[in-house]
């Protein structure tokens, strides 16, 4: 098990990017703290990837396009009132493209 010491830098930002939240609520903030989360998943992902197996591969870029898409096109077209249910319909539209992808690349 990992100690405290090796956690530290992930519960720093945590702590940060909570306090710019708490500091100031504005919408602006909430955006630029929501895309710091978004990216920095899918930094983590990559470098799960990369880091530990060597393996150059942006195909979770399509699947992470893809559900950013609908999400985006979905709040455009409906209004941004329902975003939590385009976020989910985001990602079972990206879960749907990766089927036929996954039976390709098998």
């Amino acid at each position: 098990m990992k100690k405290l010491k090796a956690y530290l830098p992930w519960i720093v930002y945590f702590v940060f990017f909570l306090g710019i939240l708490i500091v100031h609520p504005g919408e602006h903030y909430v955006h630029l703290v929501s895309r710091v989360i978004i990216y920095a998943l899918y930094a983590v992902a990559f470098n799960i990837l990369f880091g530990t197996t060597g393996l150059v591969s942006f195909g979770q870029a399509l699947y992470f396009g893809f559900g950013a898409y609908v999400t985006g096109m979905m709040a455009k077209a409906a209004g941004p009132e329902l975003f939590i249910a385009y976020i989910v319909l985001g990602g079972i539209g990206a879960a749907v493209v990766s089927i036929p992808v996954g039976l390709l690349a098998a």
